[in-house]
């Protein structure tokens, strides 16, 4: 930070991701002062809600349901940057998704960089299996997506859920990057063997589709 100080003078703000929803306030900080305006969070476990949003489509929205993340990959920097998992309260997710159908919404993505591990840290926990099935009662809403899912996290209960749910097509992107292993150890850090990765698929596709590889 001193470096960025010192070196880029010419900036004129400079903040993190924990306190984005404070970008109009520090312009206006920035306007008022004409001075260069730092304000960085090392960590948060505060979310806040009800942020106003300008959708590209209307007929589909992404919802955000949890932020950060646990894993610490080899090739990610999102624990770093974003910080530890936290989850949203459920009600105020339905209560976004309902507004949104109100408003033309038939199609809602579930945003989150893990969202198999959501609500683990409520002062209620709840699975996303479970959340997933609160979103399903929503009168108006034809289909839920959700990403990114991994599959160390993902549990049985899931995999149910998915299998019975009654809209028209409910997906769950697996993002598989590979990188190269590390110089110094000689190792990469996933969370998951290619082996369980590849078991968890087959058990979903099966379920899903009600046969069995062999």
């Amino acid at each position: 930070m001193e470096k960025l100080k010192k070196s880029y003078r010419f900036v004129d703000l400079i903040f993190g991701t924990h306190n984005i929803y404070k970008f109009a306030e520090l312009i206006t900080t920035r306007f008022e002062s004409d001075c260069m305006v730092i304000d960085i969070w090392k960590d948060t476990d505060k979310i806040v809600e009800d942020l106003p949003s300008e959708r590209k489509f209307h007929f589909k929205s992404g919802v955000n349901i949890m932020f950060g993340c646990n894993n610490f990959c080899s090739y990610c920097i999102v624990p770093y940057v974003r910080g530890r998992e936290r989850s949203r309260d459920p009600k105020a997710i339905v209560r976004e998704i309902e507004r949104l159908v109100a408003d033309g919404v038939v199609e809602i993505m579930l945003l989150g960089q893990n969202v198999n591990s959501y609500g683990k840290n409520l002062d209620e926990p709840m699975s996303f299996a479970e959340l997933l099935q609160e979103i399903e009662k929503i009168e108006g809403l034809e289909r839920i997506r959700f990403m990114t899912s991994h599959p160390k996290d993902l549990s049985d209960e899931l995999i149910e859920v998915m299998k019975n749910v009654t809209y028209t097509n409910t997906v769950t992107a697996y993002f598989i990057r590979i990188c190269r292993t590390d110089p110094l150890t000689g190792s990469s850090h996933f969370g998951i063997s290619f082996g369980s990765f590849v078991s968890s698929v087959q058990d979903t596709v099966c379920r899903k589709n009600e046969m069995r590889f062999l």
